[in-house]
């Protein structure tokens, strides 16, 4: 989301990722149409508010008729970054691990657990949630392209750190792709 681009407020900002989870909820429900008096019902913010801050991305909606959900929703799935799916790799498949493989962030439909990995040698080669657990010590390298913020790498000029139980250190870098 470009904050500086449209010159909201931060406040604003902060609640925009609150009238998204309802207006998708809305939509899942199949509703068509909302009005900021039941959005200001749902999120706990007065409706005012709602028309301010939704008139700093242009006509919304139209006055005595409210807000298109579907319209409102594909917005703000634009805006906070919401319409792009993220894959991620999930390391260790115990309790946890196994309960997201199952889950696998699909109510989000943003992100996706692409890879899993665990020491486990019962796990390794068995399928939970439509993922194959893998073994990360041989593997792990091989698959994953990783982009870390720059803040997390060490400043070596091969960008890792010597020390391999902490393999990222934290200095103030630009973000950067670290390839295998």
């Amino acid at each position: 989301m470009d904050i500086e681009q449209h010159k909201i407020p931060q406040a604003t900002a902060k609640r925009l990722p609150l009238y998204y989870r309802f207006i998708n909820n809305l939509h899942s429900q199949g509703k068509q149409r909302v009005s900021s008096k039941e959005l200001s019902e749902a999120v706990k913010v007065d409706s005012a508010t709602i028309r301010r801050d939704f008139s700093y991305f242009g006509a919304l909606g139209k006055k005595g008729y409210g807000y298109n959900v579907e319209y409102l929703l594909s917005f703000f799935r634009k805006t906070l970054d919401q319409d792009e799916i993220t894959k991620v790799a999930l390391i260790g498949v115990g309790n946890l691990g196994t309960a997201f493989l199952h889950y696998n962030f699909m109510k989000n439909n943003n992100t996706k657990i692409e890879y899993a990995f665990d020491t486990n040698a019962d796990k390794i080669g068995t399928e939970i949630g439509g993922e194959t657990i893998r073994f990360p010590v041989g593997e792990l390298a091989s698959l994953l392209r990783l982009r870390l913020p720059g803040s997390c790498l060490d400043p070596s000029p091969t960008g890792v750190s010597p020390f391999p139980r902490h393999p990222f250190r934290f200095y103030e870098k630009e973000p950067y792709v670290v390839r295998t």
